[in-house]
């Protein structure tokens, strides 16, 4: 099934309109009109994504794949006491596995409390190897 006509079952599945799933996902009703109506129609990963959290199905699940693996995230800022913390495991010679990182950037962009403090993110730090390496 082409992802237009996916997202058109999803969404009468749910008993939407196509301008009430417009306005819930924040995108525009003509573009979700083409999107459902032309094959064409190439969507961002940010509108997919919009519809699927609003439809209740994971990205994977609307694209029909097994799983959608992001790509490697590249912060455009990093949060200051995370510069220290990394910094000063630099210093110490401790190698950062790269998923690790990965984990910890997404984390400076948590909603609710975010880590304030080097030892905060040296915290986290340690947590999420424990969880990597199964500890």
């Amino acid at each position: 099934m082409d992802l237009g006509k996916k997202i058109r079952v999803l969404r009468l599945g749910k008993g939407l309109t196509l301008p009430e799933l417009a306005e819930k996902a924040k995108v525009s009703k003509g573009f979700l009109f083409q999107i459902e109506t032309d094959e064409k129609t190439n969507p961002s990963l940010d509108t997919l994504h919009k519809l699927a959290s609003t439809l209740d199905v994971t990205l994977a699940e609307l694209l029909e794949k097994e799983s959608v693996k992001a790509k490697r995230l590249v912060p455009v800022e990093i949060e200051e006491t995370l510069k220290e913390f990394l910094s000063d495991a630099h210093k110490a010679g401790q190698i950062i596995p790269e998923e690790t990182l990965q984990a910890l950037y997404v984390l400076q962009h948590r909603k609710g409390r975010a880590p304030k403090t080097k030892e905060d993110w040296r915290y986290l730090y340690e947590t999420i190897e424990r969880v990597f390496k199964g500890k």
